[in-house]
């Protein structure tokens, strides 16, 4: 179906999207720091990269500027997946404005999967 790059420090949450966006049929590529995501995006071209907000080395939304900065990747729809609701909620007009879709976890699986055929247009 699509190529989907995860962004997100937990381990756990990676194996889990990895082996739920398999069995859907997707290509998945996880990112365990902020710092090579933009990288790797360049070198992949995801259709959709899920990217968490707070990561160690590099928030969500200083990756989100790099990518949308870097014409190589500025394309590339970025779904924010995050706990971080004040975080987002600080960013809310930016993110608007940008057309960001966010989903806070915890989140239904269904809701996830439904929000991610909006963004690929399934």
């Amino acid at each position: 179906m699509a190529r989907i790059m995860v962004v997100n420090d937990s381990v756990e949450f990676l194996q889990l999207m990895e082996q739920l966006l398999t069995d859907e049929g997707h290509d998945v590529a996880i990112v365990e720091r902020g710092a090579g995501t933009r990288a790797v995006a360049v070198q992949l071209q995801p259709e959709l990269i899920i990217l968490d907000v707070r990561m160690p080395d590099l928030n969500g939304f200083e990756v989100l500027n790099l990518l949308k900065l870097d014409p190589a990747t500025s394309a590339i729809p970025i779904l924010l997946c995050t706990a971080a609701v004040h975080d987002v909620k600080a960013q809310e007009a930016v993110l608007r404005e940008r057309g960001i879709p966010v989903l806070f976890k915890p989140f239904d699986l269904d809701e996830l999967l439904t929000t991610i055929g909006e963004i690929l247009g399934h």
